[in-house]
């Protein structure tokens, strides 16, 4: 399957939702539970900047990927400058057949792909949840996602922190909440 359209669409919930927040928000508690809206910006945006380098072959800068929200507007402008880099340099297949550097180790490209896919979709979720936007990303990429999701985790389990057990998600619930409770977040 080609991921680089979903991928796209996850990009783009997460920068609508990024550009949306306003700066009373940012000290607001998130669905990442050691983060505040500010940090969880923060992670987007560095994290964003991080798949970007390992797409294009880049090692992971000197200084690390540290990134602090100065302004949202630039937040956003530096988050879709990012994700614009990061779909390009994965349309290359050979880009997606290699290794790729992360801050958190050496991993197919295609794993990372698969998980800044996942990022995009579940912190998109998070700060929207946090800060009372829509949860608008298109049922076809939510539904990709989870997919990608259950795959990622048969094979390699929830380790660390980052990954948390699976929460519960109400009958019916929408597929973009069964998936933050699939990642581990709490629905309530």
């Amino acid at each position: 399957m080609d991921l680089i359209p979903y991928l796209e669409r996850a990009q783009a919930f997460a920068h609508r939702t990024l550009a949306g927040v306003t700066p009373d928000q940012l000290a607001a508690p998130t669905p990442c539970t050691d983060w505040d809206v500010r940090q969880l910006l923060s992670h987007i945006a560095g994290g964003a900047r991080a798949f970007a380098d390992a797409a294009e072959g880049q090692g992971e800068p000197a200084g690390g990927y540290e990134y602090t929200v100065v302004d949202i507007p630039g937040a956003a402008a530096d988050y879709r400058e990012a994700a614009e880099r990061m779909a390009m340099a994965w349309r290359q297949p050979h880009n997606v057949a290699r290794t790729v550097a992360m801050p958190f180790g050496e991993v197919p490209g295609s794993v990372a792909l698969n998980i800044a896919f996942l990022e995009a979709c579940t912190h998109g979720w998070d700060l929207a949840r946090a800060t009372g936007q829509p949860i608008d990303l298109d049922e076809e990429t939510a539904e990709v996602a989870l997919r990608v999701a259950r795959v990622m985790f048969a094979r390699a389990g929830r380790r660390g922190a980052s990954f948390q057990a699976e929460q519960p998600a109400p009958e019916g619930a929408p597929t973009m909440d069964r998936l933050a409770a699939y990642m581990g977040r709490h629905l309530g």
